[in-house]
């Protein structure tokens, strides 16, 4: 385990195979390189996670995302203006002409989330690859956001921490959706703001 301040050193250390850590706008994630196998499986084996079940990806602003998803239906765009960049994570159909769910088998949709914060947008922006992110903490127990919890969590790992430069301890989870036949179905709550509980009515 690494810490660093240095947000040059944590690209490094992400592009070089390793995982990595921050606080991200919602809670602190660990992320990975989404090319890199080795890293991918180490992601998998901290979270203790099923194999084949990807993990929701971050994109900066301005990605194209047909890159990795089937054009967008309208009701998915009218979202995307609406709620994008925010704490909302859309579940798309997945163009499989993309590699970027190279490691994963018949994989038909990917979901996507684009962060607010510019911290998040920062490090994104550096990336040539829109980056996978979880939570900190074994699939199915409780996110850990405690800075001193997640060095003990993670100190076995060979994971690179990003201190909390940004100094905030507001901790939210972000929402999970889906749209079919246009109906937006609600996957994971969250702690939705008023701003998406006006909008998807609910």
């Amino acid at each position: 385990m690494k810490i660093t301040n240095n947000i040059e050193e944590l690209i490094s250390d992400l592009n070089n195979g390793k995982v990595i850590c921050f606080k991200s706008d919602t809670i602190w994630g660990l992320s990975a390189n989404p090319y890199n196998r080795i890293a991918v499986n180490h992601l998998y084996k901290i979270k203790q996670r099923v194999l084949n079940k990807p993990f929701i990806f971050l994109i900066k602003k301005g990605e194209n995302i047909e890159n990795f998803i089937t054009p967008p239906h309208l009701e998915e765009r009218k979202i995307i203006n609406k709620l994008w960049p925010g704490p909302i994570s859309i579940i798309f159909n997945y163009n499989n002409q993309s590699d970027l769910l190279q490691f994963y088998t018949e994989q038909k949709t990917i979901a996507l989330r684009m962060p607010k914060n510019k911290l998040c947008q920062n490090i994104l922006n550096k990336l040539d690859y829109p980056l996978p992110s979880t939570s900190v903490n074994i699939e199915g127990k409780e996110p850990i956001n405690n800075f001193r919890d997640i060095i003990k969590f993670l100190k076995d790992e060979d994971v690179t921490i990003l201190k909390n430069i940004n100094k905030t301890n507001n901790f939210i989870s972000s929402t999970l959706i889906k749209i079919e036949n246009n109906k937006i179905n609600v996957i994971r709550k969250g702690n939705l703001s008023k701003k998406i509980l006006d909008y998807l009515k609910i």
